[in-house]
């Protein structure tokens, strides 16, 4: 997959010529360049002005890297697939190849000192997920995928002949979905006390949860028309928030905002949905894909085509105005959050780390935006 995805890399350079990021758009967005290297530097994921990202050395070799807004330290050095790194302040959680046993990955925690191994099975443990210090992951318990929690010492905190996949934490708060007998997903809300709560009881899969203190949002299969819409958890009740004819998914949830991607029924066009708490907004409307959106307060961020219509750009949303962030001759993909602070993977040949920090985002706002697409409309 790596090679192929490489291939096509080399060959997008081939055709839409990619060169370095222009002098005009680095002075007017204020990006960084963090990494500068001959490997792919790849899905970065933000917390304030610290970063954490994979870099894959070679086709089988990736390893952590962390950026705490000054300078890059390499976490591992193993010479194995190190993946799915996740940062909270200064900690770092990823899920780390252990070359003991066939298809055994191990979660690991960097505490912006040292480097503790939490789980040490012959399992696979995978998808970690971090708020503070404490972690929650997808592992096995010999029988069955569970969901496991970590705050200095390890929790199994589902316990069940489920299917027990997708956790997300925020705090102490941990979700994810159950699939019993092959038939639905349920959704589940462990709070810091077991048993954890069955937030959903129906016939139809409650997927993907994804979760902001006590707000979860999710996907819910809609057996009339097909396709999955989206349903908002404030910690008492549910609301529905969508009830269209298009698959609503790729949700994420900041407070009660959700942003999501929203495909027709031709599986081509994704547009980008944003919801304030009471309003659904498109704030998309075009011929080109726009995908991987991601929130902080009312700040969103997601990549799409420019224009032009050649390759991705990175675009942010402010609550009043679409700004378009990057445009150059290559793919900006997999933009990241934090504050007013927005991180992505470009690609100058290889895939590098790039970085519009807090002052020049404010900057950016301050002048109203350097590349003015258009004003949002309610849906």
């Amino acid at each position: 997959m790596r090679l192929f995805r490489t291939a096509l890399l080399t060959a997008l350079c081939v055709v839409v010529g990619l060169g370095a990021l222009s002098q005009t758009g680095a002075r007017a967005a204020g990006i960084q360049k963090i990494t500068d290297n001959d490997y792919e530097d790849e899905r970065p994921q933000i917390s304030g002005s610290n970063v954490a990202w994979e870099g894959w050395l070679d086709f089988w070799t990736s390893e952590v890297f962390f950026y705490d807004g000054v300078s890059t330290t390499q976490l591992t050095n193993t010479g194995r697939e190190n993946v799915s790194p996740q940062v909270s302040g200064s900690n770092v959680v990823w899920s780390g190849e252990d070359d003991s046993a066939y298809n055994d990955s191990e979660i690991y925690l960097y505490n912006g000192v040292t480097t503790t191994q939490i789980t040490n099975d012959t399992w696979d443990d995978r998808d970690p997920q971090i708020s503070g210090s404490n972690v929650v992951w997808q592992g096995y318990d010999g029988n069955d995928p569970e969901i496991y929690y970590y705050n200095g010492t390890v929790l199994q905190i589902s316990s069940n002949n489920n299917m027990d996949e997708n956790p997300r934490i925020s705090g102490s708060y941990a979700v994810w979905n159950s699939m019993a007998d092959f038939h639905d997903d349920e959704i589940y809300l462990y709070t810091g006390s077991l048993p954890a709560t069955q937030l959903t009881d129906n016939d139809v899969t409650d997927i993907h949860p994804e979760i902001s203190g006590t707000n979860v949002v999710w996907q819910r299969w809609d057996d009339t028309d097909g396709d999955y819409e989206l349903v908002l958890w404030n910690g008492v009740t549910e609301t529905p928030i969508t009830n269209n004819d298009y698959n609503d998914w790729e949700q994420k949830i900041s407070g009660t905002n959700v942003v999501w991607v929203a495909t027709g029924d031709t599986g081509f066009d994704d547009e980008i949905f944003y919801y304030d708490g009471s309003t659904v907004i498109q704030l998309t409307d075009n011929d080109y894909d726009d995908m991987n959106p991601q929130i902080d307060g009312a700040l969103v961020v997601w990549e799409g085509y420019d224009d032009e219509g050649w390759d991705f750009e990175i675009f942010m949303y402010d609550g009043t105005t679409v700004t378009q962030i990057t445009d150059n001759d290559y793919p900006d993909r997999y933009p990241q959050i934090s504050g007013l602070n927005i991180v992505w993977q470009g690609a100058d040949w290889d895939y590098e780390i790039y970085m519009v920090p807090e002052p020049a985002t404010l900057a950016l706002l301050a002048l109203g935006g350097v590349f003015v697409r258009h004003r949002r409309r309610a849906a």
